[in-house]
């Protein structure tokens, strides 16, 4: 058996596109994102389980959806 971790969250990047539509405060630092994340598993915030990290960049959104 194995246990892993699967964390989906976004990088800072994507909050520009959050402000141009008009979200950009629902949205903000308090919220979970990359450079938060990133700390905290490093310094051990796993628990020693292995984690898979995605985060979701602004290059990957599409206007034309």
């Amino acid at each position: 058996m194995i246990s892993v971790g699967v964390i989906i969250t976004r990088c800072d990047s994507l909050q520009s596109i959050f402000a141009r539509l008009g979200r950009g405060s629902s949205y903000g630092a308090s919220t979970t994102h990359m450079s938060k994340l990133l700390p905290k598993i490093e310094g051990g915030g796993s628990g020693g389980c292995p984690l898979l990290v995605f985060g979701i960049r602004d290059t990957l959104y599409d206007q034309s959806c």
